[in-house]
């Protein structure tokens, strides 16, 4: 019988896409609140036709549903609005800042 749990090594580089199937980027990392252990939201790492310019979207960790047909995570967006979601960032952009400066619209307080 399949169960439910999967380890964090499986998730991160696990591709995402769409309801067509097509690959719209793959989870780079999890954040995970401290206190509850719950994770809190995924960052997905968008598939970007610009190599060098890394776009990252952090979405709720609700939003994505394994799809077993695709081995992938499958969510409810376009290329299109995935990539108006995510922000530009360097590598080095700490995901679990939470100063007032950083106000993309989907980063959610943990």
């Amino acid at each position: 019988m399949p169960h439910s749990l999967i380890a964090s090594d499986r998730v991160t580089k696990a591709p995402v896409c769409g309801h067509d199937g097509g690959r719209l980027g793959f989870i780079e990392r999890l954040m995970i609140d401290k206190q509850s252990g719950k994770v809190a939201y995924a960052v997905v790492r968008c598939s970007d036709p610009f190599p060098g310019t890394p776009r990252h979207c952090p979405l709720e960790w609700t939003a994505l549903r394994y799809n077993p047909g695709f081995k992938a995570f499958e969510i409810d967006l376009t290329p299109d609005e995935l990539r108006e979601r995510a922000a530009v960032e360097g590598e080095a952009f700490d995901w679990g800042e939470r100063s007032a400066e950083y106000r993309h619209p989907n980063y959610w307080a943990v």
